[in-house]
């Protein structure tokens, strides 16, 4: 290999990617998702599945398997740098009843990598190994809000972003405002930009050296984030600070 990635694993990391964002898809579905031929998707299926790393149902579609899981937990007790970060998040899912998330920025989306379960979990689309994009979410609009100018600057130059409902933030000049906000209060506010119903409060986590490293998010109905936002800031805050 020249350091140049083959078509072969490419296709393959791609059909991963795909499956990550849907649960299940078929031959069909993951061909359109990647851009090749259907006799590509079942080779690359059938490859995959020889190691275990996904499954076909009864009725074609393709999943992906357990083993991902074990891949993760593995993966994750790697990254000595959050092993702390659970027990903060459990707290403050035991405090307020709502699924607490930990997101990193990968390439220019924001990836969950751990949650803690609370109420309503089976409506938030975010779960570990899934992303948003930057614009986004608490997670990702705070991972922007937390890049360097002249990087934030880059990613804005691809606005305006795909609506995905009627009050995401798609424009630069709404995101640009949306950061100042964040960096004046100290969190990121989503309010169903990313599902209706459904909001977001996020605040970042730093590394020894004070840099924004994650953010540490809280997942709610808006109604109740409406009602609950000052106590919600506070303990994610409490979390965030035991960290350091």
């Amino acid at each position: 290999m020249n350091g140049t990635t083959s078509p072969l694993l490419r296709n393959a990391r791609d059909l991963i990617d795909a499956l990550k964002e849907t649960e299940a898809m078929s031959p069909a579905q993951l061909a359109d998702a990647i851009d090749v031929p259907r006799s590509t998707v079942y080779r690359l299926v059938e490859g995959l599945a020889a190691i275990d790393l996904v499954l076909t149902a009864p009725d074609g579609r393709v999943m992906l398997s357990q083993r991902w899981l074990a891949l993760a937990d593995a993966a994750q007790e790697a990254q000595t740098e959050w092993r702390t970060v659970r027990s903060a998040m459990r707290e403050v899912t035991e405090r307020t009843g709502c699924t607490t998330y930990l997101s990193v920025p990968v390439g220019d989306r924001g990836m969950c990598i751990d949650w803690v379960q609370g109420r309503a979990v089976e409506v938030l689309i975010l779960k570990p190994g899934r992303s948003l994009p930057l614009y986004a979410g608490a997670a990702g609009r705070g991972i922007l809000a937390g890049l360097p100018a002249e990087d934030r600057e880059a990613y804005l130059a691809g606005a305006p972003f795909p609506v995905l409902t009627p009050h995401t933030l798609v424009t630069a000049e709404q995101l640009r405002a949306d950061i100042e906000l964040t960096h004046r209060r100290g969190y990121t506010l989503s309010h169903e930009d990313v599902t209706p119903g459904i909001g977001a409060i996020g605040v970042p986590v730093r590394d020894e050296q004070g840099r924004r490293s994650g953010i540490l998010s809280l997942g709610a109905f808006v109604d109740e984030l409406d009602r609950r936002e000052e106590e919600f800031y506070e303990e994610l805050s409490r979390a965030a600070n035991s960290l350091r």
